[in-house]
């Protein structure tokens, strides 16, 4: 791992005096892959905000400067490449490129588990809409059979945070999915869904 990053840090360097000698189109669409990772022509050109045929001459110009390979997907020609370009992000670039690279997968059918992991790599921003893909993502990995990925996408989802009368069922889905993984906060968490909950559920429940 430190080797890595230590590799990304001098690609990274080395990149960007690649990146200077090119068009501004595209180092856009360079940092737009590296948050995409791999991606079609059309959704990059959506995060770089550039239109399609920029996008595409951008990407010829990549793959001529040994950045990208030819063709479709859009792919880096090795992971540390992309890792350099993403490393020279601000966490602030990042944060806000993974939340829009989100919105620009979600139209696309069959992206759930994409649109999440993006969103695990934004920033809590109150966002509504983000935390109803989160809980989505979560109850599917729930039905999947697998608690520990729905307690991380429901941490996530609370952190956000939710509106304040959705906190309760947050919490105890959270708390019922740390104890099915086994997980040591289910307990505290469980005991905070009982301290946030409504008065008509605690007397329902009692």
């Amino acid at each position: 791992g430190q080797v890595e990053r230590i590799g990304a840090r001098t690609v990274g360097r080395s990149i960007r005096l690649r990146l200077r000698r090119l068009p501004e189109h595209a180092e856009r669409l360079a940092r737009a892959l590296a948050i995409l990772e791999q991606s079609d022509l059309l959704q990059a050109a959506r995060l770089a905000g550039l239109e399609e045929a920029e996008a595409a001459e951008a990407a010829e110009l990549l793959a001529t400067a040994g950045i990208l390979e030819p063709g479709r997907p859009l792919t880096f020609i090795h992971p540390i490449v992309r890792s350099g370009i993403y490393s020279e992000l601000s966490s602030g670039e990042r944060a806000q490129g993974h939340r829009r690279a989100a919105r620009v997968l979600a139209e696309q059918p069959g992206a759930q588990d994409r649109v999440a992991r993006h969103l695990l790599a934004s920033e809590p921003a109150g966002d509504g809409w983000v935390v109803e893909q989160l809980v989505e993502a979560a109850c599917a990995a729930g039905k999947h059979g697998a608690p520990e990925s729905e307690a991380v996408l429901l941490r996530r989802a609370l952190a956000e945070p939710p509106p304040p009368g959705d906190r309760f069922a947050l919490l105890l889905d959270l708390g019922m999915a740390e104890a099915s993984a086994g997980l040591a906060d289910w307990a505290e968490h469980l005991q905070q869904a009982v301290d946030t909950a409504p008065n008509a559920e605690v007397a329902g429940g009692s």
